[in-house]
């Protein structure tokens, strides 16, 4: 579905820009719209002036970011209704036995087990065991700083009117001057003499 409303965002950037429009009025008091200038019997004039390539550009990237919000709104309101379904739905189960019997022991406990779960257990984690997870995350995190600082820094080797192409052998496509797509389907943006992806 998110695939989808980007792809239609990105189909939108591709259009062609809207030219002048002009309303007309000939001498019997039918109305005309053309994207040409009134002839010399007609009345009217220009309704829409053509707009200029920042323009265009802004707008199209109000869009896309526009688009884009909406989709990480859908997409964390799923969530929500996921999370909301998933705890009405699970409760811990009443067990009764006899507590002679080995079996209705061992059950027992495998059901107070899976009742504390995290599943069963409104998404709450174990502390300690969030803990050993967020050190192997930081972890990580220094290993691949650490490797960031081996790798070299992408640079544009070659640009054309459509694509351009960098040192790692990536392609990236222009949408405009200032924008374009990456290998990745991150938006690059220019800043000064630099680009921005994310």
């Amino acid at each position: 579905m998110r695939l989808v409303a980007l792809t239609a965002v990105f189909a939108l950037l591709a259009l062609p820009a809207v030219g002048q429009v002009y309303r007309c009025k000939d001498a019997t008091g039918r109305q005309i719209f053309s994207d040409r200038p009134c002839e010399a019997h007609q009345t009217g004039g220009m309704v829409q002036r053509k707009r200029t390539d920042a323009e265009i550009y802004r707008e199209r990237e109000q869009a896309f970011n526009a688009e884009a919000a909406k989709q990480q709104r859908y997409m964390a309101e799923q969530q929500r209704e996921w999370m909301e379904q998933s705890q009405q739905s699970i409760q811990a189960p009443a067990v009764r036995h006899s507590g002679n019997d080995w079996a209705a022991r061992q059950r027992l406990k495998d059901l107070e087990t899976s009742a504390s779960s995290i599943t069963n257990n409104g998404g709450k984690w174990d502390s300690a065991a969030e803990a050993e997870r967020a050190r192997l995350r930081d972890e990580e995190a220094r290993r691949r700083a650490a490797q960031a600082k081996t790798i070299p820094p992408t640079s544009f080797t070659n640009c054309n009117a459509g694509f351009c192409y960098d040192n790692q052998g990536s392609t990236y496509h222009r949408v405009s001057p200032d924008f374009m797509t990456g290998p990745n389907g991150q938006a690059c943006h220019r800043s000064g003499n630099f680009w921005n992806c994310n």
